[in-house]
């Protein structure tokens, strides 16, 4: 099982693969189906997506709360509550701002 890890830079793309960002937060993930992250402001979300579509959804969906000032970890929790809702979304770990 991945474990999340926050990587200090943004907008240094994989070798190959995919990097998307939306405001603070930036998506990557290898191959799709396959897994990915969603890092930024102190955020760390795992994902497991079936297409690019779901991947991209859920760093759309992530980054208004993420993105705020001082995102909760009540806000968090019903983040990654809805992400596993997502078909062909798993969230494999988190870390968010005090967790």
């Amino acid at each position: 099982m991945p474990t999340a890890e926050v990587v200090p830079q943004s907008g240094t793309p994989l070798p190959s693969g995919l990097q998307v960002e939306d405001r603070c937060l930036v998506g990557r993930i290898p191959s799709v189906p396959g897994t990915g992250q969603i890092f930024g402001n102190g955020v760390n979300i795992v994902v497991q997506a079936d297409s690019l579509q779901t991947f991209t959804r859920a760093l759309a969906d992530a980054a208004p709360i993420a993105c705020g000032s001082n995102p909760s970890p009540t806000e968090g929790q019903q983040l990654i509550a809805r992400l596993n809702g997502v078909p062909g979304l798993r969230v494999v770990d988190y870390t968010w701002p005090g967790r």
